[in-house]
């Protein structure tokens, strides 16, 4: 195991060699967790948001004002109640090769977790749905903001299935990535409950409430875990960003992200002899993690559902195990 790693893990649960996880651990994931799988970035410099251009979008010249001033407008009930478009043809290449996406290390570490009763809950801020396809249990995880794994009706609620959105999308959706495509025009999807053409992804719009069950369990699942893990998020978007806050130290706190600047939330070594930061890739982490727990076997039977990225290092790390 890294020194570095090995030096910013709880004490009460290492030793000079080896990581114990406690009997219950709580995570929450952002981003970071799921870059090594290629799926586009929304919030960074360059992101889909940063580099958001209103004009290519189906919408008034209000909405396009709202949407230049602020580029989450597009993904804003605000917007939505009244125009669905602009949200679909954003999302458009989200919806359509979301299922060609596949899980990170992080993904599997969760698994093995919820496998080894060890898991109290995973709260996710991401909405690519790759929890789901390690098989992690619904009661165990919490999609803060939502799923593109799940469509319904922003309106009745009703259920739409996945691949048949899928097939609305390609059909009625242009896709502003590739103007030159079909169709030219986009025209709106309607549920197929009440015919309302609020039919999306089950990702929260801003302006909504968050799932209940994020409020409802947070407090309790913090206080009944030994152990909060954080990684590939930097804390900054609320209010999921403070889970760590309703633990109090003692209760030790890891983060695990390339960067992290004490101040948005509680989380602060300096000041608190339980928190620790890790800074690095998440994946590399993980599996300095997973080897100081001695879970190198449990994490190899899941090589065949990971993203390309995530295998080779895995590939690599279990090479390297076995020269030794």
């Amino acid at each position: 195991m890294a020194l570095a790693v090995q030096n910013h893990l709880p004490r009460s649960y290492r030793s000079a060699d080896t990581f114990a996880p406690p009997p219950s651990v709580t995570l929450l994931s952002g981003a970071g967790v799921s870059t090594s799988s290629g799926i586009p970035d929304f919030r960074s410099a360059g992101g889909m948001y940063d580099t958001l251009r209103p004009e290519l979008l189906t919408a008034t010249e209000q909405q396009r004002k709202m949407m230049k001033l602020e580029p989450t407008a597009v993904v804003s009930w605000d917007i939505f109640k009244n125009n669905q478009l602009p949200y679909l043809e954003l999302r458009r290449p989200f919806i359509l090769e979301g299922n060609s996406w596949k899980p990170t290390l992080f993904h599997v570490f969760a698994k093995i977790l919820d496998v080894k009763k060890l898991l109290k809950r995973s709260y996710t801020q991401n909405i690519d749905g790759l929890d789901h396809k390690v098989g992690l249990p619904r009661s165990k995880l919490i999609n803060v903001h939502g799923s593109m794994a799940e469509v319904a009706c922003e309106v009745c609620k009703a259920p739409y299935p996945i691949e048949d959105f899928r097939k609305k999308v390609k059909e009625n959706i242009k896709d502003i990535y590739n103007p030159s495509s079909q169709p030219s025009k986009s025209t709106p999807i309607q549920c197929l409950s009440c015919g309302s053409p609020h039919v999306k992804p089950t990702t929260v719009l801003y302006g909504r409430e968050l799932p209940p069950e994020f409020s409802e369990l947070s407090q309790s699942d913090v206080d009944n875990s030994h152990l909060i893990m954080i990684f590939g998020t930097s804390l900054t978007v609320f209010p999921a960003a403070g889970l760590p806050d309703l633990a109090s130290p003692p209760k030790p706190r890891v983060i695990v992200n390339r960067d992290y600047e004490p101040g948005e939330t509680s989380v602060d070594p300096e000041a608190n002899e339980t928190d620790f930061i890790i800074t690095g890739d998440c994946d590399s982490v993980i599996l300095d993690i997973v080897e100081a727990a001695g879970w190198m076997e449990e994490m190899e039977r899941f090589k065949d559902v990971l993203c390309d990225k995530s295998k080779e290092l895995l590939k690599c790390r279990l090479t390297k195990g076995k020269g030794r």
